[in-house]
């Protein structure tokens, strides 16, 4: 008996939702009911949200395996192929389409349209009548898969040059929201939170799998909603948010392409900058990216080493001070470059940008210098006590501005006491705050502010004290020697070196133009140069 086989298509997932599916299997069933054809339901060729347009359907869907069980035998000569429409088969262009339609018909396959109830085979599309009515559809159905696809192509090149107005897309990182009513993007807290430990305990040297691990200890809630909220954190999703770079802001444009016959996301046109508000900064960021292409490289016993490079957070570009990151340029070919160039800003976006450009500096070169006058005695420092007269002031200063809060604050405690305040007596009437409310200014506000103020000043000083001892000439001599012995290894320990340099430096600016290295020193005016 001959048999029949529906093949089902629609554009979109979206469209399962509606009526698009159930009327094309249900016309299929009436069709082969009428013409009293079996229709064999358990070989239905179904491309679910697969464009005709693109013609990937043909190529790596459910129409192509139908076209390989006819060269198998399991469809045979004579059955039936029904579809709603011929542009369900193919929206592609004329001769795609049409080419198509004829491997199927050539292979004796009879191709049924049940809307008009027309048969397509090898001899009705020798009749030059039938030929041109599928020509005629097949153009007809192209050419307005054609129009809708430029319009919506037109529609998202506008979106693109108003982006900086209002955002390209609803569909924004897990920590942010996007606000409709105000066209804006927001931060969600407590994910931003997520985000920065995430990135602090990569830093710290833990691995995807302790952190992830971490978080489901915690009990910390996956992001997502309904069928899209994993039930734990995963590997993989850790990954993607360190390889995320909308934390630090930028925004990658993307298209869809189809040339392979599948549909895949491509980047287009250059990346913007400050579309998203940033969670971290640049140099956490390529911090990362840094030690995550290290880690990726390193095999074995090199493996539970952090960096590859000494100068990592410290050294800086001469034209607009940004971090220098390192970036690999395969066969082993590593470089320095600026985080802002990188970045591609430009001064008329508005951006901080770079005015020296993608610059590349030989990391090699750099450090080889800089290890060789560690070993010779080249690499010192000058002995300036102007730094360590200037924190030493700084802590006196600040103890001074203690004291006189400290003695503010027992004076409200004594009145407290005596009786003659309390903590919602009015102190001053009608005082803007910072959420834009006026409001009275009571004692327990003062109380609150000078407790806060006591409590950042040792804070304060607490940092200013440990900068202090570093900068003493004993502690200085005792940091050149660590250092010379991170370098000097068999294999030099950049992590203890680079740890040194950022107790020393202020900055280690890298010209490419002088070919000089010019270190400026926490405790000294006086500069470095070491030429290269």
């Amino acid at each position: 008996m001959t048999t029949a086989y529906s093949y089902i298509r629609f554009s979109t997932p979206e469209q399962s939702k509606g009526d698009s599916h159930r009327r094309q299997q249900q016309k299929a069933k009436e069709y082969a009911l009428q013409h009293n054809i079996l229709l064999d339901e358990n070989l239905t060729f179904r491309d679910l949200g697969r464009s005709a347009f693109r013609g990937g359907h043909a190529e790596v869907g459910k129409l192509g395996e139908f076209i390989l069980a006819i060269d198998e035998g399991l469809v045979k000569p004579g059955d039936y192929l029904l579809i709603e429409n011929l542009d369900r088969l193919s929206r592609q262009a004329i001769t795609d389409a049409f080419d198509l339609l004829r491997a199927i018909c050539n292979r004796g396959v009879n191709v049924v349209t049940f809307s008009d109830g027309k048969i397509y085979n090898r001899e009705s599309l020798n009749d030059p009548i039938n030929m041109l009515t599928a020509i005629i559809l097949f153009s007809r159905s192209h050419e307005e898969s054609a129009t809708k696809g430029k319009r919506v192509k037109e529609a998202w090149d506008i979106k693109r040059k108003n982006i900086k107005n209002k955002p390209l897309t609803s569909k924004v990182p897990g920590w942010i929201e996007y606000d409709k009513a105000a066209g804006k993007l927001n931060l969600i807290d407590d994910r931003v939170k997520i985000v920065r430990r995430i990135f602090t305990e990569y830093i710290e040297g833990k691995g995807q799998t302790a952190i992830s691990r971490g978080l489901n200890n915690d009990q910390v809630p996956c992001w997502g909603t309904g069928e899209q909220q994993a039930a734990n954190w995963y590997d993989s999703y850790i990954t993607k948010i360190l390889d995320n770079e909308a934390v630090i802001g930028v925004f990658r444009p993307h298209v869809f392409d189809f040339s392979t016959g599948k549909k895949k996301r491509v980047p287009t046109g250059q990346m913007i900058p400050d579309y998203y508000p940033s969670v971290l900064d640049t140099e956490t960021f390529y911090r990362v990216r840094e030690l995550r292409d290290q880690r990726n490289t390193m095999k074995g016993r090199k493996a539970t080493q952090q960096l590859q490079n000494i100068f990592s957070m410290v050294a800086k570009c001469p034209h607009c001070g940004g971090k220098l990151i390192r970036v690999n340029k395969g066969k082993r070919s590593t470089y320095l470059v600026c985080s802002f160039a990188k970045l591609g800003a430009t001064v008329e976006a508005g951006h901080k940008y770079c005015s020296g450009g993608y610059q590349s500096i030989p990391l090699g070169k750099i450090e080889s210098r800089f290890i060789d006058a560690v070993k010779s005695g080249q690499f010192f420092i000058p002995v300036d006590g102007s730094k360590i007269s200037e924190i030493q002031e700084k802590i006196d200063k600040n103890n001074r501005d203690k004291q006189d809060r400290q003695t503010g604050l027992s004076k409200i405690v004594n009145a407290i006491l005596e009786g003659s305040l309390t903590n919602k007596s009015v102190m001053h009437y009608d005082v803007p705050r910072a959420d834009g409310t006026i409001k009275n200014w009571t004692v327990e506000d003062e109380r609150e502010i000078l407790e806060q103020g006591i409590k950042g000043i040792e804070i304060e000083n607490r940092n200013n004290q440990s900068d202090l001892e570093v900068l003493r000439p004993r502690i200085i001599e005792k940091k050149l020697l660590e250092l010379k012995h991170a370098v000097s290894r068999d294999v030099v320990n950049y992590e203890q070196a680079n740890s040194v340099l950022r107790a020393l430096c202020e900055s280690i600016v890298i010209r490419r133009d002088e070919k000089t290295i010019i270190f400026k020193f926490n405790h000294t005016e006086r500069l470095l140069i070491l030429n290269w």
